[in-house]
Formats: C-alpha cells, sequence, structure tokens
C-alpha cells in the first residue's frame, strides 16, 4: 500500500500553551486534553469563548488564533477588536475571582462528618453577614 504524504498534520506554530497544525488547534498544558479542528476554530467567538476559561492565557491563545487565522487565509475584519475584548473579559473574570477568594479564602479543610459541613457552612455565612451586613443563606434550616 502506498503511503500518502501530506495527510498528517504538519506543525504550523507553537507558543507556551498551544500549538496550530494544519488540521487542528491544541492545548499543550499537560492537564488540559483541549483541541479543535482549525477550520472551526476561525470562527469570530473564539477569543471571548476561550477568555471564560481560566486555565487558558489569553495572550497565548490569541497569537495561535491569528496564525490559524493566516495559514486558512480567514479574514475576520474585527479581529483586533475580538482580542480587545478577550482581554477585557479575562481581566473581569480575574477581578470576580480576586473578590471571591478576598470574601471567601481557600481554606484547608478536612471535614470528617455532615455536621463539620454544616458548621463550615454556617460560618461562611456568618462571616459574610460581618463584612457585609447582609444574610447571606447558602443552606436552608
Amino acid at each position: 500500500m502506498a503511503r500518502q504524504i501530506g495527510r498528517l498534520p504538519r506543525e504550523i506554530f507553537r507558543n507556551r500553551q498551544w500549538v496550530v497544525t494544519t488540521k487542528t488547534i491544541e492545548c499543550l498544558d499537560a492537564g488540559e486534553d483541549y483541541w479543535f479542528d482549525i477550520k472551526r476554530g476561525a470562527g469570530e467567538l473564539w477569543p471571548l469563548h476561550m477568555a471564560s476559561k481560566s486555565w487558558v492565557n489569553i495572550d497565548a491563545f490569541c497569537e495561535a488564533w491569528l496564525v490559524a487565522l493566516a495559514y486558512l487565509r480567514a479574514k475576520v475584519p474585527n479581529a483586533g477588536e475580538l482580542i480587545e475584548q478577550a482581554k477585557a473579559k479575562r481581566l473581569e473574570h480575574g477581578r470576580k475571582a480576586e473578590i471571591r477568594e478576598e470574601m471567601f479564602p481557600t481554606r484547608k479543610v478536612r471535614l470528617r462528618s455532615y455536621d463539620e459541613a454544616v458548621a463550615e457552612i454556617e460560618a461562611v455565612e456568618a462571616e459574610y453577614e460581618r463584612r457585609y451586613g447582609a444574610p447571606n443563606k447558602l443552606i436552608e434550616a
């Protein structure tokens, strides 16, 4: 059987988080199995979609996305604007995460029973009410 040359995807571009091949855009992070067809990735909404994922380095993704667009000769007239919107969205998500962490700091809690879990939730509710002067019931009585 003759070998089919040119059928396997070739790498076009690589940065710290993404690789663009002739077929796909793939995440290089070991913990993330995330990839999609390069033609699908040429859609206008990808930068905004990826900005909502906390594990994505949005600068690295946008760089790979632009390379994919160039490879496909896909023209996205507002690509620069979309990238700026994606970066703004990421900053907004970052601020919300900072606020959540400030309100409810990550604590290593080893809960051994249901009662301990209820007590932990009640402590979080009490802290919220102390800080903000309003109840925030996480569980029903």
